[in-house]
């Protein structure tokens, strides 16, 4: 009788710790392809009012970045990621699936970047090492006409920054 209790409680803690070490933390729903679904993005046009308002009357030339949507190059352009992006010179909204900032440049570092912000806070239910945003190839923005050379995306993954615009985002710097 012990020995057959031995067996079942034995099992048992098994059993308990293979379900626990193979569960993901991302609950049920939530994954790589629903993550951009689950976010909500400030719209580039109230960046660039923003932007107009805050300026005095030298108004720097704006460029707007945009992509079609999310994606990772090693998923097929899916997943939460970026893949691709051109640059817009004309002011228009980005597809439902994607996303569009402004291309800014840091004076003090001499690097154009992109910021990404977040219009909500992020759902609770999406782990925050999931929110990274990752680029798996390096790909080249086209702006050759705007500033007179193009720019790199960088391979890398890209942390969450809740310091970024009201409720936190992604910045993304090019070479």
């Amino acid at each position: 009788m012990k020995y057959i209790l031995k067996i079942t409680l034995g099992l048992l803690l098994s059993l308990g710790l293979y379900t626990s070490c193979t569960s993901s933390d991302t609950p049920v729903g939530i994954n790589e392809n629903t993550i951009a679904e689950r976010l909500s993005f400030v719209d580039v046009n109230a960046r660039i009012a923003n932007k107009q308002n805050s300026q005095s009357k030298s108004l720097s030339k704006i460029i707007i970045v945009r992509w079609d949507e999310w994606g990772r190059k090693k998923k097929q352009c899916r997943g939460w990621g970026l893949c691709n992006a051109v640059w817009f010179p004309k002011n228009k909204s980005a597809s439902s699936n994607g996303g569009a900032t402004l291309l800014e440049f840091d004076n003090s570092l001499g690097k154009y970047y992109i910021d990404i912000l977040l219009a909500t806070t992020p759902p609770f239910e999406i782990p925050l090492d999931a929110l990274t945003l990752k680029i798996d190839e390096n790909f080249e923005l086209n702006v050759q006409k705007a500033i007179s050379k193009n720019l790199t995306f960088n391979k890398g993954d890209y942390l969450y920054d809740k310091s970024l615009g009201e409720f936190g985002g992604y910045r993304i710097y090019l070479d």
